[in-house]
């Protein structure tokens, strides 16, 4: 994303760093590690730096180049956890880093980056890109930038939905449960031949007990009439079919 010459220099200072610490006594757990998380801020300051002056002489001080694309696909965690079996280290392996950082930092400042976080998205990009002479345009940018937001959104959901599920959940025992139930699972979805689906709070108590409910609360609450109980779940109960 920058000249090669420059990227070694960074790295070579990176390097140098380290030595330094280590020098000092300092004990370095992970120096590859270390070096990539270096690299990667490297990374941020080209594409965060706005066409602004002072930003310009930062990334001119620093010896870094202005990024205007960003192409970054997440690790598969949603896919992984889907798999038969799936445990819990397996699944952890599959928790992104870097790369949802290199997405929010992307579509942040959309105004001047192009964000690609779907291969979908490659084709209508490139056919912009050649069509526009190196300029996609600031209304693909912005629609770009709105999908890499989207899915980190959810990348995240679906991270602290799979935990929830581990630590949370009503089907636990007591040793098992991390904190308050926050998830019960459904029989199946709003009518029987629907697939299962959940309930769940994002935060304190799940406001109900019950275990293998056959339906969703919100209809079990109309069939018996409890409009205080619907009220008291307005702004804390989620329905989301599994």
């Amino acid at each position: 994303m920058f000249p090669t010459s420059q990227k070694h220099q960074r790295c070579s200072e990176a390097e140098l760093k380290l030595y330094t610490l280590r020098c000092m006594g300092v004990r370095i757990a992970n120096e590859l590690h270390i070096l990539r998380m270096l690299i990667l801020c490297i990374l941020d300051l080209g594409i965060l730096a706005r066409n602004i002056p002072s930003d310009e002489k930062d990334l001119k001080e620093q010896g870094i180049s202005f990024i205007s694309i960003v192409v970054c696909n997440l690790y598969p965690f949603t896919s992984t956890i889907s798999k038969p079996g799936c445990a819990l280290a397996d699944a952890v392996e599959e928790i992104d880093i870097g790369g949802v950082t290199l997405l929010r930092a992307a579509a942040r400042n959309h105004e001047r980056v192009s964000v690609l976080s779907d291969p979908a998205d490659y084709k209508e990009f490139l056919e912009s890109l050649t069509r526009g002479q190196g300029d996609v345009g600031q209304s693909l940018r912005s629609k770009l930038a709105l999908k890499a937001f989207e899915m980190t959104a959810q990348y995240d959901g679906a991270i602290s939905g799979y935990f929830r599920e581990q630590y949370a959940s009503a089907e636990l025992s007591e040793e098992q449960l991390a904190g308050p139930v926050q998830r019960i699972s459904l029989r199946y979805g709003a009518n029987p031949h629907q697939k299962p689906a959940q309930a769940y709070v994002t935060d304190g108590k799940l406001p109900f007990k019950g275990k293998d409910t056959p339906y969703p609360p919100f209809i079990s609450c109309l069939i018996n009439d409890s409009s205080s109980f619907v009220s008291s779940l307005r702004l804390t109960w989620v329905y989301q079919p599994s």
